[in-house]
Order: structure tokens, then C-alpha cells, then sequence
């Protein structure tokens, strides 16, 4: 027998058990270079920035965007030759320009503190990698970023509670569950040799739309 709805981890965790001790958000104007962005990224200690026009929160622009840019900025697509590519030294192209690169995934989602965490799962399963929740102190409203990982290390560390309660059995093996990419298709992963630059083996990566 199921456990009443009540008590369910789904539908009593809220966004601000996640958030409460997480930085504010780094954000940056559409103008600023993708020069000064990875320099207060690197400052920071981040792997994103949320981008601003006129008071709104546009997108967000991380490590991923930056790195294919970096990657494929000089590059044209009619002749896919690696010796045409030319070397990233620095770039004064405004971050804004960045936005259209992975549109899903860099879209705002913004939540209420208060809404359950439950309605972050469809959206971060669709690919949306983080999301915007809004913390209010002081009289004033800001945001704080939550990520896909953040949510993931959340229930890992909750697991002792969801046990019996999910409809996924978490005893099963990452296999067992079909999370894992079929060995015997060599199309659905990328094999990138010892011997290539960290900048090649990128290429390869975001050309082909993977993570890993």
C-alpha cells in the first residue's frame, strides 16, 4: 500500500530546500565581451552567467556555449576541414550572441520558492539544464540558480526516503533502467583518441551534441 500523497517526498520537497545556502546569480549585461564573461567566470568560480537586457533575464550562457564558440567561431560549416579552423586567441563578440546556440537549453525557467520540486523534473528531463528560483530578503527579490545536478544530488541524498515511494525501482542497475547508451551501437557514442588536443576532442563533442 502506497504511502498518502501527504507524505510523499514529491510532493512535500520545495524549491527552497535546495536554494537556501546557494550564491546569488552572476549576471552580466547582453554587451559585455565573451572576453570579460569567462574572466569573471573564472574569478567566480562558475561555469555560467545569466544574461540581462533591459532588466530581463534573457538566458543563460555556461562553460558550454563559451567552449563551442571557441571551438567553432572561426569555422564554416560548408567545409568541415580541421585545418581551416583558426586559432582563439580573444574575442570581443558581445555574449548575447551566444544565446541562440542551444535555445532549449538555455531558456529561463523561473519558480516560487514555495512550488514543489516535482515541476522541475519534465523540464531538466526535456534537457533544460538549470533553472531560476527567487529568494526573497529584505524587502528585495533575487534569484538563485538550481541545476540538474543539484536536484540529483538532492535525491541521492534523500534516498533512504524515497525508498518505496517512487515509481522507479532505484535498486535496479543503470542498465536495468535503459539509462545507458547501447556499447553495440557505435553511432550513439564518441570515441575521441589519447593523442588529440583537449580543443579537437571538444569539436567532436559539441559537433555531435554530446556531454561526455
Amino acid at each position: 500500500r502506497r504511502p498518502p500523497r501527504s507524505t510523499l517526498f514529491h510532493y512535500t520537497t520545495l524549491f527552497r530546500s535546495l536554494v537556501f545556502d546557494k550564491p546569488n546569480l552572476l549576471k552580466v549585461d547582453g554587451d559585455t565581451t565573451l572576453d570579460d564573461v569567462l574572466a569573471l567566470m573564472y574569478k567566480h568560480n562558475l561555469t555560467y552567467v545569466v544574461v540581462e537586457e533591459n532588466g530581463k533575464y534573457c538566458g543563460f550562457v555556461s562553460t558550454m556555449e563559451l567552449m563551442t564558440e571557441v571551438a567553432f567561431g572561426s569555422f564554416e560549416w560548408e567545409k568541415p576541414n580541421p585545418e581551416d579552423f583558426e586559432v582563439f586567441k580573444s574575442s570581443k563578440m558581445p555574449v548575447k550572441e551566444l544565446l541562440e546556440l542551444n535555445p532549449r537549453e538555455q531558456g529561463i525557467y523561473c519558480y516560487e520558492p514555495t512550488e514543489l520540486l516535482q515541476f522541475v523534473f519534465k523540464p531538466m528531463s526535456d534537457g533544460v539544464r538549470r533553472v531560476l528560483v527567487s529568494v526573497r530578503e529584505a524587502g528585495h527579490t533575487s534569484y538563485r540558480s538550481l541545476s540538474q545536478f543539484d536536484v540529483i544530488r538532492y535525491i541521492g541524498s534523500h534516498l533512504s526516503v524515497i525508498k518505496g515511494q517512487s515509481p522507479v525501482d532505484i535498486q535496479k542497475s543503470i542498465q536495468d533502467l535503459g539509462l545507458c547508451a547501447d556499447i553495440g551501437k557505435p553511432e550513439t557514442f564518441s570515441i575521441i583518441p589519447g593523442s588529440d588536443s583537449a580543443l579537437q576532442g571538444f569539436r567532436v563533442l559539441a559537433d555531435r551534441k554530446s556531454v561526455v
